[in-house]
């Protein structure tokens, strides 16, 4: 096990051009204020025409707004350093809008439009090798995509390229159609926790993998059951559960199926049994920690976690190797330091906690309460925390006070970690800290392609939200509320054994992206030498 394949997936410009989309478009202003002339306008209007037509259904206006901005004004900006007439560089504007478009159309030769439009362009203002020009890149650009496609097996990877190009633009890149051919059918367990009170909250427990990429498939998970859920009415907590990377969904298809299915499900539920629940458990076996956390309704959390090996997925090897005596496997994804290995030594460990854990007794009298707090005023972009913000989950069982938080994010820094323990040790007998494993923000910025929860957001501000969600969970103690409880299976595509394929593209992607980069780049060093 390693994590190869988040460290090789990079966007081919980070952050950086979402900004510069901004700045563009400023640039459009300045030219053609400078310029006196409404070509730059009548341009953006076109461009803007062609980018709703080809994206409408996928693209909001201010995505559109975006891509136009980035490819009109990098053309308005050389332009105006060149001091050359409106919209002769052209052409790099063309080439970069044949691109992006390319990544939702690229079955079609739709996206060829705007190199058709500029050689038209440029014939009718006598710029005759201009259009010579444009013609030549409409013409290579199928022929570059079928070489590359030989090159890179698995995927088409100048569609894919261009969807990264156009995913670093605007925060809206949708490329997951790229992957439906590497799908396979598999079933996977959704374990549904309903609390009705003063609200509706949702604890959803899936051994669905929200993966492998922002935008990619499970990459869309938690965002869409989070907001769905929301507009249904429930405040929904997302809990991964067991399977790594070959149990992520394939595409935003398979991921609506999934929230769906399970929103249906709550729907269909009735909150009318009364709590009960058993004194929660913390056992450490070998290199394993296992945290038992009832819920009041169903079988207990069975939260695993290791001592010095890293918290990360728990293979499906692992699960089926196991008799997980009744409780709910749950991935805590709470260690990021440390070997990602999982030895038979390790499963027999884990075997044995479960023996230990599954001896609880019941509480003579059990008490819930959960508390929710938005962490978007310290990540608003988020780029380290994703829209389900963090949960707060606190139990008492008799004499006893259990707290659990759900951190949505893709693991969670030691520092940080121990950091909040010790801050509720005096307060809770047991105390756990789980992250969702969410890959939404995978592929942000460089170095290992994300971010985990306290490398680059202040621990003590993620405290002092965590701090919120506790005192609203404490708050909603004591309230009255019914529950209810609901396991489902859910048939959809997930990657399976092909996800090593998927890996591969990306690592042969890389070693093809030069080539594509220079294709692309080429046009404005013509354009500045003509």
């Amino acid at each position: 096990m390693s994590r190869v394949f988040e460290e090789a997936y990079r966007n081919v410009f980070s952050e950086a051009p979402k900004a510069i989309s901004y700045l563009l478009a400023l640039v459009l202003v300045v030219a053609t204020i400078l310029r006196r002339t409404p070509d730059y306008i009548l341009a953006f209007i076109a461009f803007y025409a062609f980018f709703y037509w080809v994206g409408y259904r996928l693209w909001t206006r201010l995505g559109i707004f975006q891509v136009t901005s980035f490819s009109l004004g990098i053309s308005a900006l050389l332009d105006l350093l060149t001091s050359r007439p409106p919209l002769a560089s052209l052409l790099v504007s063309s080439v970069i809008a044949a691109s992006m478009a390319m990544s939702l159309r690229c079955r079609e030769r739709l996206y060829l439009a705007p190199l058709a439009a500029s050689a038209l362009f440029f014939l009718a203002v006598g710029r005759l090798v201009d259009a010579v020009l444009a013609a030549i890149y409409a013409a290579t650009m199928p022929a570059l995509r079928a070489y590359l496609a030989r090159q890179v097996k698995g995927g088409d990877a100048l569609c894919m390229f261009n969807s990264f190009i156009y995913s670093s633009v605007s925060p809206e890149g949708l490329f997951d159609y790229a992957f439906k051919p590497l799908g396979v059918k598999d079933r996977g367990a959704l374990s549904l926790y309903l609390f009705s009170g003063r609200k509706k909250r949702l604890v959803v427990v899936s051994d669905f993998h929200p993966g492998p990429l922002r935008n990619i498939g499970g990459g869309l998970l938690v965002n869409r059951l989070v907001s769905k859920g929301l507009r249904m009415g429930y405040d929904v907590v997302f809990i991964h559960g067991v399977g790594g990377h070959e149990r992520d969904p394939v595409s935003s298809d398979e991921v609506d199926k999934i929230v769906d299915k399970a929103l249906r499900e709550a729907s269909r539920m009735r909150c009318e049994r009364a709590l009960s629940g058993v004194e929660a458990k913390s056992v450490v076996v070998g290199d394993v920690r296992l945290t038992t956390f009832p819920l009041g309704v169903g079988p207990p959390l069975a939260i695993v976690s290791r001592v010095k090996a890293a918290a990360d997925d728990i293979p499906l090897s692992v699960a089926k190797a196991v008799d997980s005596r009744g409780l709910v496997l749950v991935d805590a994804q709470n260690k990021f330091d440390g070997p990602l290995v999982w030895s038979q030594e390790d499963v027999a460990s884990l075997q044995a906690a479960l023996e230990k854990a599954a001896e609880a007794k019941k509480c003579g009298e059990f008490k819930i309460g959960l508390g929710f707090a938005d962490t978007s005023f310290i990540d608003p972009l988020h780029l380290e925390l994703g829209v389900g913000g963090i949960s707060a989950i606190v139990a008492e069982c008799d004499n006893s006070k259990y707290l659990l938080v759900v951190i949505d994010g893709n693991n969670i820094s030691n520092n940080l970690y121990n950091k909040i323990i010790n801050h509720y040790s005096n307060k809770y007998n047991i105390i756990e800290v789980i992250t969702t494993d969410t890959h939404a923000m995978t592929g942000y910025g460089f170095g290992k392609g994300y971010r985990v929860v306290g490398e680059g957001v202040d621990g003590d501000h993620i405290l002092e939200v965590i701090d919120s969600a506790v005192r609203r969970a404490e708050e909603d103690l004591g309230l009255e509320k019914a529950v209810a409880y609901s396991r489902i299976e859910v048939e959809a595509e997930v990657f399976g054994e092909n996800f090593a394929q998927l890996r591969g593209v990306v690592e042969r992607y890389k070693r093809i992206s030069a080539v594509v980069l220079a294709y692309l780049l080429s046009s404005a060093v013509l354009a500045l030498l003509l």
